[in-house]
């Protein structure tokens, strides 16, 4: 484990003690492989093994920098679609497409989940994503407050990271929710992980995303829909990519009208079995083993080409 160097720095400042001791543990390290896996992050320094990158966005500096990098042997990224913009940016680069996988024990429980098919008061929806204004937290509020008063009873329940950067952006969601009159029925809860992540997805009629910030998988989208439940959201192209033509990825054009849009979606009364197919499908893509078995293979190519 190195110490993050890329965390501890920005466009004008480099603490030069941390690169240096995280280059010279990163040489002395890598001299016992065969091949060096950097996710998201550029190297602190050259290396004469062959180096892969697992790039999983462009939407932060230090992702979008790394990806620039001349240093890869090859990148892997989630999606096809998300490779594409990586070939835009870095155009000499291999790039291999593979989807994330699950742990098996995730997959099986949201196999055993029954699918929420009809409108039910109280009804509870999560918002889990990093406390980035790029996720659409306001637009889920001021969506909410637009229904009223049909969506009085509706909870809008938000996974918060409870960290002092984001205090700002905390007091500014809680003060929107309080100007339009529905401060009562937006709930932070803290960053779920495992059975409580499993349990509120449970919980829930469904999840939005409705900001702005393009995925290049859209972990959130698809296990809201692996478990049933419908997600709302803008276009994200590599989120369709990844569940096909599930009715439960629903693509808004006026992300404030999502209440209206998942009213009409429960009175649709999906069939069932529409559902469950596409959990199947999801299932059958989503196998952490296929995906290991895959990263196995190109490190091994690239072992063998360099």
């Amino acid at each position: 484990i190195l110490p993050d160097w890329s965390e501890n720095q920005n466009r004008d400042t480099v603490k030069s003690d941390i690169l240096i001791e995280s280059s010279t543990r990163l040489r002395s390290l890598s001299a016992g492989y065969d091949v060096v896996l950097s996710i998201d992050g550029i190297l602190p320094c050259q290396l004469t093994k062959p180096c892969v990158l697992m790039s999983n966005t462009l939407n932060y500096w230090t992702e979008a920098v790394a990806v620039q990098a001349s240093q890869w042997k090859g990148i892997v990224v989630p999606t096809s679609y998300y490779a594409k913009s990586i070939r835009a940016i870095n155009h000499t680069a291999r790039i291999y497409p593979v989807s994330y996988g699950l742990p098996e024990d995730v997959l099986q429980e949201a196999n055993s989940v029954r699918p929420m098919m009809l409108k039910e008061d109280n009804m509870i929806i999560r918002l889990p994503h990093r406390p980035d204004y790029r996720k659409g937290h306001r637009e889920a509020i001021e969506g909410l407050a637009r229904a009223l008063p049909e969506s009085r009873k509706t909870r809008i329940e938000i996974s918060w990271l409870d960290e002092e950067r984001y205090l700002p952006y905390f007091n500014e969601i809680e003060s929107l929710a309080e100007q339009l009159g529905v401060r009562k029925q937006v709930f932070f809860c803290g960053w779920l992980s495992g059975s409580d992540q499993i349990r509120a997805m449970r919980n829930s009629c469904a999840m939005l995303q409705l900001g702005l910030f393009e995925e290049s998988f859209g972990l959130s989208i698809v296990e809201s829909i692996l478990f049933g439940r419908p997600a709302l959201t803008r276009s994200q192209p590599a989120a369709r990519e990844i569940v096909g033509t599930s009715e439960l990825l629903i693509e808004l054009t006026d992300p404030l009208d999502w209440y209206t849009i998942l009213v009409d979606y429960f009175a649709r009364r999906v069939r069932p079995e529409s559902i469950d197919s596409d959990r199947r499908f999801l299932i059958r893509q989503l196998s952490l083993k296929r995906m290991t078995t895959k990263y196995s293979h190109i490190l091994t190519e690239i072992i063998e080409s360099k």
